[in-house]
C-alpha cells in the first residue's frame, strides 16, 4: 500500500513539473516539500532513527536531493526520529552552502 501510494504522489508530481517547465512557468508562491523520516528504532516516540538510516542520509542521492529543496524553514514534529532527520538537513545544507536554517518544531 504505502509504495503505490507513494508512486502514485510521484508520478503525479512529476506531470505536473514536466508541464511547468514546458510552460516556462514561474511560481510567486513558496515551495513546500516534505521529507518523510527516515528508519527508525521500534514505534515509539523517542525511538531513534536506526544506523542504517543514518548512514543511507550520507549518500549522494540524498545529499542531493536535500541541496535541490533548498529549503528556507524546516518545520518537524516532536518525534525524536523526525527531529533527528530535521538536523540532519539543517547540517547538510550548512556544510554544503553555509546557509544557517532554522528548525521549528510543530505542536
Amino acid at each position: 500500500m504505502y509504495k503505490d501510494f507513494t508512486a502514485a504522489i510521484i508520478n503525479s508530481y512529476n506531470f505536473f513539473e514536466t508541464y511547468a517547465k514546458v510552460d516556462n512557468f514561474v511560481s510567486t508562491q513558496p515551495d513546500v516539500y516534505f521529507l518523510r523520516h527516515a528508519l527508525k528504532e521500534g514505534q515509539a516516540e523517542n525511538a531513534k532513527l536506526d544506523k542504517d538510516a543514518l548512514a543511507a542520509m550520507e549518500k549522494p542521492t540524498f545529499i542531493e536531493t536535500v541541496l535541490r529543496t533548498d529549503p528556507d524553514v524546516i518545520y518537524t514534529s516532536g518525534f525524536v526520529r523526525c527531529k533527528e532527520t530535521a538536523e540532519k538537513v539543517q547540517q547538510l545544507l550548512k556544510y554544503y552552502t553555509e546557509k544557517d536554517i532554522p528548525i521549528v518544531l510543530a505542536d
